[in-house]
């Protein structure tokens, strides 16, 4: 009997690998996992192998990988190779190349991936190899998808999966049903733009590492992007027909003005590699005077806001529409826009008051041969 591998593991416990046969708990043959007080674990119970296994690793998901000479571990293709789940049960998920000859050694990557090396040879790319790197699991899907709407959007929330797989979470998506509207975050909530008031939508979300996108979550449950209410207006009714007062009729004062709501229908009628045209419509209130003029600022996403710029209103109404329009191309003076960069524009209306909230647009340019300015 000999013992050929060690590997510590996360809770100070060891796991063991070589050719013994008893290890003193069931099924602990080639394998078994150790206390830290140099007793058996007995809650640790692995398959029956049937030859070594010559190297252990431990995973950071609280899993082992083991490689040897068993051809038998208890799955499908595990011959030479198999994963472990952390009370030595085999890991159906895992399915590794089939293998021959032994795997003598075995290591896990920081990236969450495998490396494995021995006596086998597998064809890749028209050469045979002997060192291998096998991918581990993308995250399982998220859960307990809620969502809050508004107007022309909706915030989206989110668990993160049960497991992160192999490596951890990068990214999380969230794509919206119909239209495929989305959003993505490192965070579990992201804010969908772009939505059509008075249509029924739902959500999915996925996870993504460093070994790839998780399944969709289950759906959300419908939800309809809707205009926020007009406020009621203040009517000056007439006095009812009868004697003619003896005093005079009290008027309702005139309401107070303020700025404007939201412009309306954002959305992007022209996009290239470096230029961007959107157009919208008025704000559905006014606040009591019309409104002059409309601003705008764009970002890079990552990056500050620029300075808000803007014209009157007069100025940015397209001929024969209710609809108004500007196009960006630029940052800056000589900071042109990039192609396939993500960025947020804002526009707002403004009155005798002030401006008014601002309604947000994201876009990402189109990529290609990025289109030269100046003077040839």
């Amino acid at each position: 009997s000999s013992v050929t591998s060690t590997a510590l593991l996360s809770e100070g416990k060891y796991l063991v690998g070589g050719d013994f046969n008893d290890a003193g708990c069931s099924g602990c043959d080639k394998i078994a996992r150790v206390n830290a007080d140099g007793s058996i674990d007995t809650s640790f119970t692995p398959p029956a192998l049937d030859e070594r296994v010559y190297s252990v690793a431990a995973l950071n998901d609280g899993k082992s990988l083991i490689g040897g000479d068993f051809d038998d571990a208890g799955c499908s293709g595990c011959n030479k190779v198999a994963r472990l789940n952390a009370d030595g049960s085999i890991d159906a998920d895992f399915t590794p190349p089939a293998l021959s000859q032994d795997v003598y050694s075995v290591a896990a990557l920081s990236d969450g991936k495998y490396l494995i090396g021995g006596f086998f040879t597998l064809a890749i790319d028209g050469s045979e190899t002997r060192v291998v790197r096998l991918l581990s699991d993308p995250p399982g899907p998220p859960t307990s998808v809620t969502v809050a709407a508004s107007d022309e959007s909706a915030v989206v929330s989110w668990t993160a999966p049960a497991s992160p797989g192999g490596s951890p979470i990068t990214s999380y998506t969230a794509t919206a049903s119909p239209g495929g509207s989305s959003c993505t975050s490192t965070t579990n909530s992201c804010s969908i733009t772009g939505l059509t008031n008075g249509t029924s939508f739902t959500v999915t979300v996925t996870a993504t590492n460093a070994q790839g996108t998780s399944a969709p979550s289950a759906p959300s449950s419908p939800f309809t992007p809707a205009e926020p209410a007009a406020p009621d207006p203040v009517v000056d009714r007439a006095p009812a027909p009868g004697p003619a007062p003896t005093t005079s009729p009290v008027t309702a004062p005139a309401p107070a003005l303020g700025t404007p709501g939201k412009v309306r229908k954002l959305r992007k009628v022209d996009l290239t590699q470096n230029r961007v045209t959107l157009t919208w419509k008025r704000p559905k209130n006014d606040g009591g005077t019309p409104v002059t003029k409309y601003q705008y600022r764009i970002k890079k996403n990552g990056e500050s806001w620029q300075a808000w710029k803007g014209k009157r209103a007069k100025k940015l109404k397209m001929s024969r529409t209710n609809r108004y329009s500007t196009t960006f191309t630029k940052l800056v003076r000589d900071r042109w826009l990039k192609p396939n960069s993500a960025y947020t524009v804002e526009v707002r209306a403004k009155n005798s008051v002030g401006p008014g909230p601002a309604k947000r647009f994201k876009f990402r340019t189109k990529s290609g041969i990025p289109v030269l300015h100046g003077n040839g």
